[in-house]
């Protein structure tokens, strides 16, 4: 007998964690060398304190599908500024 099964599909994305998040974006590292781009962001929605995953399409023009951004107790919460093509600059934000 034959079973059936009603269960959503599950889906793996390429999962990475974000190593910042501000009022407005979290930030995550580019781990591909054919990327220009250092770090990648997508926006928060002000949501500073709760430790999730999020899954969003990827701006890396080095990868084509959807990546899970792990957000957890690792992720500083602070603004992110990007000085030059290697520097990154921590700062507090306003809340």
């Amino acid at each position: 007998m034959e079973q059936i099964s009603n269960q959503e599909p599950q889906y793996i994305f390429p999962k990475y964690h974000a190593i910042s998040v501000d009022p407005t974006h979290f930030f995550y590292l580019c781990p591909h060398k054919a990327c220009n781009s250092l770090v990648h962001f997508h926006g928060s929605g002000g949501d500073t304190k709760r430790n999730r995953i999020e899954n969003r399409c990827s701006h890396c023009t080095a990868e084509s599908t959807n990546i899970d951004i792990c957000i957890d107790k690792g992720t500083l919460r602070k603004h992110l500024s990007i000085r030059g093509k290697n520097g990154l600059i921590f700062k507090k934000y306003k809340v």
